[in-house]
């Protein structure tokens, strides 16, 4: 599959909607132990959270990390 080219404006877009995405997958980790049906869960948004290492996809499952809630934590705040 070739790699999606984004212009600027668009790379933004999909990094400021991943930040809001990981507040929902943050949230349902909590509150079920695990990302198993989290909404959403789709690229580009999670390659941009891997990325950015606010998720974690290897191992047993994917996972939101300690730097992922970090970042969830600082788009509720603003």
């Amino acid at each position: 599959m070739a790699e999606l080219k984004v212009s600027g404006a668009q790379d933004d877009f999909i990094e400021e909607k991943a930040r809001e995405l990981l507040v929902g997958w943050a949230d349902h980790q909590v509150r079920h132990g695990t990302l198993d049906g989290a909404p959403v869960f789709v690229d580009p948004y999670v390659a941009t959270a891997v990325g950015k290492g606010w998720l974690s996809v290897k191992g047993t499952g994917p996972k939101v990390l300690s730097k992922g809630f970090t970042a969830a934590a600082a788009y509720l705040r603003r």
